[in-house]
């Protein structure tokens, strides 16, 4: 892609296996989205791959994913960004 610019997302999990299961091993997963230079990106798109369980990071970059499988790669896409699974 020419004149594309590409970076990568710093992501940070801060809390992934919550101790508040909701049913039959989904989870909720709890994260803040930054650049690799640290600063927050709002409205990155976080959804567990594989299927539309999804959500859109805030303004500080943070996000809660409610009833993700345990052991699920999520996927985060951002515009100009490449897009990372963890």
């Amino acid at each position: 892609m020419k004149g594309v610019m590409r970076q990568t997302l710093a992501v940070t999990l801060l809390l992934l296996l919550s101790a508040g299961r909701m049913w039959a091993g989904n989870i909720n997963v709890k994260g803040n989205v930054r650049s690799t230079g640290g600063e927050p990106l709002p409205g990155v798109t976080v959804v567990v791959k594989g299927t539309s369980v999804g959500t859109v990071t805030g303004i500080d970059g943070g996000f809660v994913l409610n009833g993700a499988a345990e052991g699920s790669v999520l996927v985060f896409s951002y515009i100009g960004y490449l897009t990372q699974e963890q």
